[in-house]
């Protein structure tokens, strides 16, 4: 059996994450437990941001998740 085959696909886990952690997450700490996730089940390299990015995009755009809870950034003043 392939080693990626042990763990969730990214999609699949956003699924089971915000429906375990009450359906409100930042998407950082959904990258960060993923990435903790393969570690569990052995896969060195895992998921960058870019690509875990693109995942709640799509999300996203199909209506799947809706952002809220928008915070102002402080850099841009």
């Amino acid at each position: 059996m392939p080693v990626r085959a042990r763990a969730k696909p990214p999609g699949e886990f956003i699924r089971d994450h915000l429906v375990a952690i009450g359906g409100v997450d930042y998407p950082q700490a959904v990258l960060k437990a993923y990435k903790l996730h393969l570690k569990i089940e052995g896969i060195k390299d895992g998921i960058c941001h870019s690509t875990m990015s693109h995942y709640f995009y799509l999300a996203n755009r199909l209506g799947l998740i809706e952002f809220d809870h928008a915070e102002t950034t402080g850099r841009w003043g």
